[in-house]
């Protein structure tokens, strides 16, 4: 798949994923955030989440220089 194609896609997924009544879990969360990533920096990368409100939260501390 072409990297543009993966990224209109990965972000049509966010989108699908917000909008459901339910949130998904937390690991599926994480695992869609660093897929954007470096395969290499994924396992370390911090991971924040956004609330309907727009509310920043950590899901997940990582220990290098990657944001996802």
């Amino acid at each position: 798949m072409k990297p543009l194609m993966f990224l209109s896609f990965l972000i049509g997924t966010c989108f699908t994923l917000q909008s459901q009544e339910t949130a998904p879990s937390k690991e599926v969360m994480i695992k869609l955030a660093v897929l954007a990533a470096p395969a290499e920096l994924r396992d370390s990368a911090t991971v924040y989440s956004f609330d309907k409100s727009g509310n920043k939260t950590v899901l997940r501390k990582g220990t290098n220089e990657m944001i996802c």
